[in-house]
């Protein structure tokens, strides 16, 4: 058990790190690091800074309904027919925004944030076999009594000793938007957030700048280095980092034709791999690690945490 005094480090400043920061500082604890390995924050191209995200998440009161679906013992991947499903108090939140607001706030509660601070590995004491602290590329070196690993899809590369393979793996959604002009916003201002279950594709309404983005959540693409899928960027890639596969790009265009045919002939003013950090089912991943009491982690969103974890 942690006490409020113990020395609390946290490592990754996205949705997960944030939010974990501002649960312990309100619960009591004093001594809480955030370290980034990116210069600027929130970090450019972490999946958490976004321009929108879906949020409200409406809780079913009975299981009845999944139930007339898939039959006690059976497991299918097809409905009788196809429905819709409209959540009036959903909507999407502006992620980046968000963040941005959740950093300052945490600071102001008396945390201390760190950007630039690229982890380099666990420090541990070899005695008791728990780790104690971090080092950093630059040279620094950051002791705690807990280290809380947040680093998102960054994690198994980050962290490769730790083998962490069968539990996370990162992988490349592909992202694109399209500039609309202000009589075309108007036109799609007030229309819902669209999830397709069966293609993964999803779109959101122009936001204040009328541009609309879209995505398909799927297996995704990885990017090995060392045997390990490692997150292509803007940051680590400036050239290509925001590029993405042609498949994926024809496929964007073809689900938006589904939707908006209006809009599906548009140019596409930018795309990126938006890149998760997903478990085998779907499922986040917050443990300590086996055999370590010094260390925790809470990654593994998988394309689903910072509607739970960014507005708690």
């Amino acid at each position: 058990m942690t006490a409020p005094t113990d020395r609390i480090l946290i490592v990754g400043c996205g949705c997960f790190g944030v939010s974990t920061a501002y649960h312990l500082l309100k619960r009591g604890y004093r001594n809480v690091t955030l370290l980034d390995r990116s210069p600027q924050l929130p970090a450019p191209d972490a999946a958490s800074n976004d321009i929108n995200r879906r949020a409200n998440v409406e809780l079913l009161e009975s299981s009845g309904a999944i139930r007339s679906v898939f039959p006690e013992g059976i497991r299918t991947a097809a409905f009788e027919g196809q429905f819709a499903y409209l959540n009036k108090d959903g909507g999407w939140a502006f992620a980046g925004k968000g963040l941005k607001i959740m950093l300052e706030h945490v600071v102001q509660l008396g945390a201390t944030v760190l950007p630039g601070k690229q982890v380099k590995g666990l420090v541990q004491d070899g005695s008791r076999g728990r780790t104690t602290g971090v080092d950093c590329y630059d040279g620094s070196k950051y002791e705690a009594d807990l280290v809380i690993v947040a680093t998102g899809s960054w994690t198994p590369s980050a962290f490769p000793d730790l083998q962490l393979d069968e539990s996370c793996l990162a992988t490349g959604q592909c992202v694109s938007m399209i500039q609309l002009t202000a009589e075309e916003a108007a036109k799609y201002q007030d229309c819902p957030v669209v999830l397709d279950f069966k293609s993964g594709f999803y779109v959101f309404p122009p936001n204040e700048d009328n541009i609309v983005k879209m995505a398909i959540h799927s297996a995704g693409y990885v990017h090995p280095i060392n045997g390990i899928s490692t997150p292509r960027t803007s940051n680590s890639d400036p050239q290509d980092g925001t590029a993405i596969p042609r498949a994926g790009l024809n496929e964007l265009r073809e689900q938006l034709r589904q939707v908006y045919p209006d809009l599906a002939e548009k140019p596409f003013s930018a795309t990126r791999l938006c890149w998760y950090n997903d478990s085998p089912d779907g499922d986040w991943v917050i443990s300590r690690y086996p055999g370590d009491e010094g260390l925790v982690f809470a990654t593994a969103g998988s394309g689903h945490a910072f509607k739970v974890c960014l507005p708690s």
